[in-house]
């Protein structure tokens, strides 16, 4: 809970200095333009790599370390995800038999974000790689403009905002699949509508009676937003 909640906070703070960064330079501040030099006088690429590969670091060990430790406590493993592909579609199809619904969430998962954020941090902590400098462009007009760095063709500001909000969901559902199957015959959860959510308390499910007139929550991938969900 402590690495969402810091990954959480930290990507919002970014986004948000780069976008003042990119604003401020835009502008015509704190931006020097002499023939093809332009010097920035408050450069953020040290701090943006700084944060960039602490917020990746800090989810992929999250998804990776924290969830199959709390999962297999809960007696779900998951540690195929995180195999070779050959070696994760076996395991996945022999899944398929006994729980179609965790199969599907976890292959629409891997495909869909999870895969990119593995093979990320491993290019981070193994293979050298680094974010790319954020490039200043004069213009015609006079003014610079900032160039967006990009993460594996995205730009990293839109990267690390889906992956920090996948991984949020990831953790959420996966945590309360495996609560759920843990619970007494005739006993399980439900969903509530985020219309009947109260302001105060942010719950998403609640206990129901098997039978009792409850809509029973069914483990699905979905591309929501967390807090669409």
């Amino acid at each position: 809970m402590t690495g969402i909640q810091n990954i959480r906070v930290e990507s919002k703070q970014l986004i948000e200095m780069y976008s003042s960064h990119r604003q401020k330079v835009e502008k015509g501040e704190g931006v020097k333009v002499a023939g093809s030099t332009i010097q920035v006088e408050d450069p953020i690429y040290r701090e943006l790599r700084r944060q960039i590969e602490g917020i990746i670091g800090t989810a992929g060990r999250v998804c990776k370390d924290r969830m199959q430790e709390v999962l297999r406590t809960l007696g779900v493993e998951i540690g195929f995800l995180f195999k070779q592909q050959d070696t994760f579609g076996k395991e996945v199809a022999k899944l398929k038999s006994k729980s179609p619904e965790l199969a599907e969430y976890l292959t629409q998962a891997r495909t869909k974000w999870l895969e990119r954020l593995v093979l990320q941090r491993n290019a981070i902590e193994h293979q050298g790689w680094s974010l790319p400098r954020v490039q200043y462009v004069p213009e015609h007009s006079g003014k610079v403009r900032v160039v967006e760095p990009l993460i594996d063709g995205q730009p990293f500001t839109d990267f690390i905002a889906v992956m920090v909000d996948r991984v949020c969901c990831f953790v959420e559902e996966m945590s309360a699949y495996a609560l759920q199957a843990k619970m007494p015959n005739g006993l399980s959860i439900s969903e509530i509508p985020i219309a009947e959510r109260k302001e105060e308390i942010k719950e998403r499910f609640q206990l129901a009676l098997v039978g009792g007139g409850m809509r029973i929550w069914v483990l699905f991938y979905h591309d929501s937003k967390f807090e669409e969900t």
